[in-house]
């Protein structure tokens, strides 16, 4: 008999076990097909300074790095469309900014697709999402975007009982189609319909992520060939050249903390303060103490998304090649700008890593703490060692996130979409983004750490 202890707890035990322990906790709503509805996950101490300097830092992607969420919105909206057969039809308005945003930002893509079935679902056509969903399974089998994807689309037609689509001559000719064609898929819509059962709650969802997986990566497509430009249009219509660019003050924080600012950091600071209007509170003798801080201590960076590794990827290609554009205007020596530009040529070489919802599973994304766990294990962070890392998240799951995986410095840096979140679990709130955490707050270190 073994004589390890029970991992059995009565209800009782567990209080007991809460009394003894941490002082707070997050519920997670779960999406409706897993049990339990809810868990609740301690949340580990946190501090505002850091005493011992910064060990690391980690980045969110959307929202915090970049702002994506209006590509993300668009797919959003497309699946909703598609699903009411109201997608060239110009009656319908669309999703509803002050009703749905708070609950489509900031969530995973399970969560935001299964609250637009509950908002949207009793308005859905059978027909229309047999057809779409056919249709976007074809488009992502026949370009691949990633293998998780495939693999993911696969199991989906699997699970829904149309594993014989697959073998189906009609569907391999759609999934060679460059763009499936709605016709042909309305013709296998009428076949395979009946076996597509969209009164269960955990089928919908998979069908709402396929067409939404389908439309965003359509457009992540066009921006990794090139034609950034037509993506915008088709989102902003505003004449932007670019349909993806680094926030303000990124590039800063990152040349920063890799040491590569120094003496020159107060300069690069006062150029960022004048251009994005945030006011610098700090001397510039401070400042240029906390470059060469980094300059001696090098902090590496690693980057925490949920979305995909491909998503990822064509994303960052884009968010770099801004901060490239950006560096040409910094007040340094020609030299001195031809390095950090060189140090910004590559995201898969800056970051000291990059984590993804591949490196997981849609049902294990933030608000659970898996992804940071996996990002300190990534970067040879101790758990001891974890209170002296700051990470930036503009969400309350990625707060939530970072500080149940025990991040000592969880900083919200919320958006217009987020700023009504409960930041709670948060050491700190900076409205100015992590231009403010640098220019107001000394990336959090106690002065007695320079």
């Amino acid at each position: 008999m073994s004589n390890s202890p029970s991992r059995y707890c009565t209800a009782e035990e567990v209080a007991a076990l809460i009394q003894q322990g941490q002082a707070h906790y997050a519920r997670v709503d779960n999406p409706p097909y897993i049990k339990p509805a809810h868990e609740y996950i301690p949340l580990l101490p946190n501090v505002l300074k850091l005493e011992h300097g910064v060990r690391a830092v980690f980045m969110d992607m959307d929202g915090t790095t970049t702002m994506t969420e209006d590509l993300c919105l668009h797919a959003l909206e497309t699946f909703v469309r598609k699903a009411k057969g109201k997608y060239e039809s110009d009656d319908w308005a669309g999703l509803n900014p002050e009703r749905d945003y708070p609950h489509i930002i900031g969530s995973s893509v399970t969560a935001n697709v299964g609250y637009l079935i509950q908002a949207y679902g009793k308005e859905f056509q059978k027909p229309r999402l047999d057809r779409a969903f056919i249709a976007a399974t074809a488009w992502t089998l026949g370009h691949r975007p990633s293998a998780d994807r495939v693999r993911e689309t696969k199991s989906d037609l699997l699970a829904l009982g149309g594993a014989g689509i697959l073998e189906d001559p009609r569907y391999t000719a759609l999934v060679e189609m460059d763009s499936p064609q709605s016709e042909h898929a309305t013709e296998l819509a009428t076949h395979y319909g009946p076996f597509l059962d969209w009164s269960i709650p955990e089928n919908r969802v998979r069908c709402g992520l396929a067409i939404y997986y389908e439309s965003l990566h359509a457009m992540l497509l066009h921006i990794e060939q090139g034609h950034s430009a037509s993506v915008a249009d088709k989102i902003y219509n505003d004449g932007r050249t670019h349909a993806i660019v680094p926030l303000n003050g990124v590039g800063f924080l990152h040349a920063l903390v890799q040491g590569w600012l120094g003496e020159d950091t107060a300069a690069v600071a006062q150029w960022h303060s004048e251009k994005h209007q945030c006011p610098m509170t700090l001397t510039t003798e401070h400042l240029n103490k906390l470059g060469q801080y980094f300059e001696a201590h090098p902090s590496p960076v690693a980057l925490v998304t949920s979305s995909t590794a491909f998503e990822a990827h064509v994303v960052l290609n884009e968010v770099f090649s801004g901060l490239i554009d950006e560096v040409a205007q910094w007040p340094l020596s020609e030299e001195k700008r031809a390095c950090i530009q060189a140090g910004f040529k590559d995201h898969n070489t800056f970051y000291a890593a990059v984590i993804t919802a591949s490196d997981c599973h849609e049902i294990r994304l933030k608000p659970y703490r898996d992804l940071y766990n996996v990002g300190l294990h990534a970067l040879g962070i101790l758990p001891d060692e974890a209170i002296n890392v700051v990470g930036f998240e503009d969400t309350e799951s990625g707060v939530i996130a970072l500080r149940a995986a025990g991040v000592g410095v969880p900083c919200a840096v919320p958006f217009e979409g987020t700023a009504g979140h409960d930041f709670q679990a948060a050491s700190h709130i900076q409205a100015q983004g992590v231009l403010g955490a640098v220019l107001q707050q000394g990336l959090f270190m106690d002065e007695s750490a320079l």
